[in-house]
């Protein structure tokens, strides 16, 4: 049998998948607010995506990890 390095939680698939879930969604935010910013016009609705929605994604990818 391998001896393991990393911390138990890291081999339990469902950390797994909320980690990937946190990363996807910070780099998405990342993204969109780079996006937001080189753009001309203004889009109200992107805020409430990129400062509201994303992060309550983000946590709960964190509670699952």
């Amino acid at each position: 049998m391998l001896k393991r390095i990393f911390p138990q939680t890291f081999y339990n698939p469902l950390s797994l998948v909320g980690a990937v879930i946190a990363l996807f969604n910070a780099g998405l935010i990342a993204f969109l607010i780079i996006v937001e910013m080189l753009t001309k016009h203004p889009k109200p609705y992107a805020d409430v995506i990129i400062f509201i929605i994303l992060p309550i994604i983000v946590i709960c990818g964190w509670l699952l990890w």
